[in-house]
């Protein structure tokens, strides 16, 4: 029986102006009598589907009539149905719950192995998630055997498959009686003659198709002896290279010969070539010899004109001609064979701004996307030809990079010519968190909530897009229930059930039933009300206290009620799926559905979203009677979010995908994400349940060699710039990652080829490679020691709001600031206090961020100089002095103890009168010393002609002294200091401003009859000490602060706190700036410095910290540790 398969076969599929394989599909489709007759192309993705029905309608204007379907099982099961119109196929996926029940149901006491795997020991049943994993095995396992193993399945008596998995299939054979698998389909081709008659369509075409099952193979052959089919497919070279040598390959042979030294590799017959195509395209020289084992006749066509290679083509190029001319490249010393037909000498290419081929090391994905949005900006403002959907990203998984990439590219842009933000549009396909599979993540967020319900599992369910588009809540509400959770403590729980079992008695403080009764309450009942009546704000119900939250307001209410609806919901499903903390219940999938259809009223907004979860609901309906548990219900709808069918379309943005559907496509550029060791390419193992895993076939499917093979299409497909990225260094460390080894391969290979990259070329021994303009390692900080040109948000406002009309992206600190703020923002920022004084010497560019609309850095909590208590204790303290301060003086110690146990502030009981017994004590002592007297002052004071700056905060006096104390949160318990230089970095700050501004004011010191102003420095048992301080010229030092904070506004600032530190204690002992100057060399960059570290991922600052002090030396600039070191040295203790 002769086939009509006409094979085509060419390197190039057809771009713009490029002739190729689709000029050849459009030419015979034109061909078709009639073009608005149904024809269907085969396709190996959904990708190609796109691509393919784009270029046919850019050619002919119409495309309705083309059906692409991607791989030919679909179109083999059409032809099958339309011959057989009384049969019915099986839906396959259905399999999994036939196992299912037969596993649950079945004696398996004849199968040992499989019994001892399923048995639940605790309870003595069958495991029901095992089953159901073992079964959705199965359910895989069978598909492949059905496909891969065709005539064993239908001589199953004959084969060697596991004697169990041989019963199993036979009782699922027995259940799809009234059903047709894919072996009825073979059976029915494979009996065709040459006389049978079958309804076919006139011509069927294959385009693109990278491999096939050897059964649907023969299928199509068969159907090719019917009516004639055009298969058109993209080689890696137009010769023939079925019998290339992997390096893998090459030495088990080598291995072998070494026992037979009469014979060579050679003798074998197994060629030499290039090691790219040779190591990579497995996939493709299989799907070569399957060909050849099918005789199935291949007719080359090639337009297009071999490459001519000279020293000025690309290095791109040189690496596609070499792979499709089947050649390696390297030196005749390092060559296996004789045969020179197999190479090429290598060449010296004209390289001085080599970009065709570019690989990018970072630290993370984060920085990963960050390098690649700055490349792909500097692209497209290199070339004014380049369209955004020139550029194709690619990934081995992109729903690994999907929230970077969102991350960088909606917040990153670049200003046009008229200071307008410019974007770069980016459309995602075919990742599985499409927007169809969105809400079915929804539904499993849900159900996996714990049993013991905590915040950051509320709020990560709060945080979810369709939660919040289903509650109607925003961003802002979310932070408002933020605030609500933490003013009333809550933790975990949802009721005092909860806690029970930690031993609390009658405790539901911390419990969400508590916020929400709280919350109530606080909405009807104002706190002043209490206060007013000389109460604590509580209410008192047989044992149980209760305080209200009146910290809403009547807007607010509302999202009261959705908080209630929500965790009533979850309640519900807990008492629904779980027996207790530890055991789940047993329920039909009838009552899942149920529950099901409840949870879809609440989190659907749209009837896209409704019609999913009916789908999904309708899926688990399907065998509603089978009894299943929480964890294979979760397992379930897992699998039905794998068979939604991904929606993969091409847009004219810079278009994002797997690698998977990108590795055909062509384009101008290509980026391709994550080539990272281990990662990729897949390790794939068969399942060792299979017999796959012992007996390996031709064409057996292999997703390591598929992986490698989609590596070496985006190679071939690429024709301008590729560019590859990996993961190539610890963030912990900076030590060296390996990348892919198809990457360490490529770069070998460039190596070998092109003698530019070599390094002791006349040392064989050493010869060695220096990838310069090719490899690029990046920081793993975007701005710290980064070359390459950025285009970060930072960048894009300054320049809008700098008097420079070019976009910046750096910071010139040879120049004056290039932000200019109008006399309305400056007024603004002229009231200053003590604390905006002390962070603007406390923080890495702190008032400059302000001004950008940056905020990097919180003050109510500062983990600077050591600290006495921990985060959690500095956060109570805080809260306590807070409590302290406003009902101090009103409440006695009881009450307030009473009061803050209900409040939730206080732990349990016992622990909790202990925690208020220090907390109270330290505080009776803290307002003791503090002083009891507080004044106010206010004062302007002209620094330039153009600015003016108000002051106004308040002091403590005591006996004719200001006294000056650390706040409540930083006391701490050790020694007191034996000098003024020993106390903390901001404690002297705050002495050095408070004493320059009192200054300011002769009048006011008058008027309180001020003697003295003190440091005082108490401890967390009590204890105190007072430094009393002298600043020998406070108005030239208050003019030095004040116009530095005015500086600080459109100027970075770095500080090194311990670097000040050391030259400001070094400068009052010695006096000798540069002995001070030494010292803060040696302290600014110690190892372990979290505050270096800082100055590394600061945006403007990281591309000097490194050499910072030479680096302002050299430019004359304004050295921000000196500075500051030389005012702190003048505060010096009153003797």
């Amino acid at each position: 029986m002769q086939n009509n398969i006409i094979f085509l076969q060419s390197t190039t599929l057809g771009y713009n102006e490029e002739v190729g394989l689709i000029d050849l599909l459009i030419t015979h489709l034109e061909k078709q009598q009639n073009l608005f007759e149904p024809i269907q192309v085969i396709v190996p993705n959904q990708a190609m589907a796109v691509w393919v029905k784009d270029q046919i309608a850019l050619k002919n204007g119409i495309c309705a009539n083309v059906d692409c379907v991607v791989l030919a099982g679909t179109v083999i099961d059409n032809i099958y149905l339309a011959n057989n119109t009384a049969r019915q196929l099986c839906d396959f996926n259905q399999v999994k719950f036939i196992i299912y029940k037969l596993l649950l149901e079945s004696d398996l006491t004849s199968y040992p192995d499989l019994m001892e795997f399923l048995l639940n020991k605790t309870t003595n049943t069958i495991d029901k998630l095992k089953a159901f994993e073992l079964a959705n095995q199965l359910q895989g396992i069978f598909h492949e055997y059905l496909y891969l193993r065709t005539e064993e399945m239908l001589n199953l008596a004959k084969s060697n498959f596991n004697a169990w998995q041989k019963s199993i299939w036979r009782q699922v054979q027995y259940k799809l009686t009234e059903y047709d698998t894919f072996l009825d389909a073979y059976s029915y081709f494979a009996n065709l003659t040459d006389s049978s008659t079958i309804k076919l369509p006139k011509s069927l075409f294959i385009f693109g198709l990278t491999s096939i099952y050897p059964s649907q193979l023969k299928i199509i052959s068969k159907i090719a002896s019917k009516t004639t089919v055009y298969w058109y497919y993209q080689a890696c070279s137009n010769e023939y290279y079925g019998d290339l040598l992997s390096e893998k390959a090459r030495s088990k042979i080598e291995q072998k010969l070494l026992r037979k030294p009469d014979l060579s590799i050679d003798d074998l017959y197994l060629t030499a070539g290039n090691p790219l195509l040779a190591n990579l395209g497995q996939q493709s020289r299989e799907f070569v010899e399957l060909l050849r084992a099918n005789e199935v006749n291949v007719y080359e066509f090639d337009i297009e004109g071999k490459t001519v290679v000279s020293p000025d083509t690309s290095l791109l190029k040189l690496l596609q001609h070499d792979i499709r001319a089947l050649k390696q490249r390297i030196r005749p010393e390092l060559r296996l064979s004789n045969n020179d037909n197999y190479y090429l000498e290598p060449i010296e290419l004209n390289l001085p701004q080599q970009s065709s081929v570019k690989i990018n090391v970072c630290h993370n994905r984060m920085r990963e996307v960050q390098v690649m949005f700055n490349q792909l900006a500097n692209v497209l403002n290199n070339d004014a030809t380049l369209k955004f959907s020139d550029i194709l990203i690619s990934a081995p998984d992109i729903d690994e990079y999907v929230p970077y990439i969102q991350a960088v590219f909606d917040n990153e842009y670049s200003l046009d010519s008229q200071n307008n933000k410019c974007y770069l549009p980016y459309y995602i396909t075919g990742n599985r968190r499409h927007r169809t599979s969105k809400i079915i993540d929804t539904v499993l967020l849900i159900l996996a909530t714990p049993y013991q319900l905590t915040v950051s599992y509320l709020l990560e369910i709060l945080e979810d897009a369709n939660i919040q588009n289903s509650l109607n809540i925003s961003q802002d509400d979310i932070d408002t229930l933020r605030k609500w959770l933490n003013d009333n403590h809550t933790h975990f729980g949802y009721s005092e059930q909860d806690y029970t079992e930690f031993g609390y008695d009658s405790f539901s403080t911390y419990s969400f039933k508590q916020l929400l009764i709280n919350v109530v309450l606080g909405a009807s009942l104002d706190e002043r009300i209490f206060l007013a009546n000389d109460q604590l704000p509580y209410l008192g119900f047989a044992n149980d206290i209760v305080v209200p939250y009146d910290n809403l307001d009547n807007a607010q209410i509302n999202l009261a009620n959705k908080l209630i609806v929500l965790i009533n919901l979850l309640e519900e499903q807990r008492e629904i799926f779980y027996c207790d903390e530890h055991n789940y219940n047993e329920l039909d999938l009838a009552n899942v559905a149920e529950y099901l259809d409840r949870l879809k009223e609440f989190i659907t907004s749209d009837d896209e979203f409704g019609l999913i979860c009916d789908d999904l609901i309708g899926s688990i309906r399907t065998n509603e009677t089978m009894v299943v548990d929480l964890a294979v219900v979760i397992s379930l709808i897992k699998e039905h979010v794998g068979l939604i069918k991904n929606r993969l379309s091409l847009s004219g943005k810079i278009n994002c995908m797997s690698l998977q559907y990108a590795r055909n496509l062509p384009s101008r550029h290509s980026y391709v994400l994550g080539l990272n060791f281990g990662e990729y390419p897949t390790n794939y193992q068969p399942n060792q349940l299979s017999l796959l895993a012992k007996e390996w076939y031709l064409a057996d499917r292999n997703y390591t060699i598929e992986d490698k093979q989609a590596f070496l299409d985006i190679i071939l497909a690429t024709k301008e710039q590729l560019t590859l990225s990996y993961i190539g260094r610890k963030e912990t460390d900076n030590s060296e990652i390996k990348p892919s080894p198809v990457v360490t391969m490529l770069l070998d290979v460039i190596g070998q080829s092109v003698k530019n990259f070599w390094v002791n070329e006349n040392d064989l021994i050493n010869l060695s490679y220096d990838y310069q303009g090719i490899v690029e390692h990046h920081a793993l900080h975007p701005f710290y020691n980064n070359q390459q040109k950025n285009y970060a948000a930072i960048w894009n406002q300054v320049s809008q709001l700098s008097a420079n009309e070019t976009q910046i992206t750096n910071w010139n600190f040879a120049q004056l600031s290039p932000i200019k703020l109008s006399k309305e923002q400056l007024d603004s920022r002229l009231d200053v206090n003590l604390r905006t004084l002390i962070n603007t010497f406390s923080y890495i560019n702190s008032n400059l961020y302000k001004t950008l609309g940056i905020d990097t850095f919180d003050n109510d909590i500062d983990l600077e100089d050591a600290e006495s208590f921990e985060l959690y204790d500095s956060l109570v303290a805080k809260s306590l002095f807070n409590y302290f301060e406003n009902y101090g003086n009103k409440f006695t110690p009881d009450e307030l103890n009473k009061y803050l146990h209900a409040k939730g502030v206080l732990l349990y009981k016992e622990i909790g009168d202990i925690q208020f017994n220090h907390y109270y004590t330290v505080y009776q002592s803290y307002i003791a010393k503090r002083g009891n007297n507080k004044i106010k002052l206010e004062f302007s004071e002209k620094i330039t002609d153009k600015y003016t700056v108000k002051f106004a905060d308040e002091f403590y006096l005591q006996d004719n002294s200001i006294i000056i104390c650390e706040d409540f949160t930083r006391l701490r318990d050790g020694d007191l200091a034996k000098d003024i230089n020993s106390l903390s970095y901001s404690f002297r700050l705050k002495g050095l401003i408070s004493y320059c501004v009192l200054g300011a004011n002769t009048g006011f010191i008058k008027q309180h009859d001020i003697q003295n102003i003190l440091l005082r420095q108490i401890n967390a048992v009590g204890e105190s000490k007072d430094f009393v301080l002298i600043v020998d010229d406070p108005d030239v030092v208050r003019q030095k602060i004040f116009k530095y904070y005015i500086r600080s506004l459109t100027n970075p600032v770095l500080i090194h706190q311990g670097s000040i530190t050391a030259f400001a204690n070094e400068l009052t002992k010695s006096y000798l700036p540069a002995d001070a100057l030494i010292k803060a060399r040696g302290a600014y960059n110690g190892f372990n410095d979290k505050q270096f570290e800082k100055i590394q991922a600061d945006a403007i600052l990281a591309n000097i910290a490194e050499d910072y002090f030479d680096y302002m030396k050299n430019i004359n600039g304004v050295n921000d540790i000196v500075y500051i070191g030389e005012i702190l040295a003048q505060l010096r203790e009153k003797r």
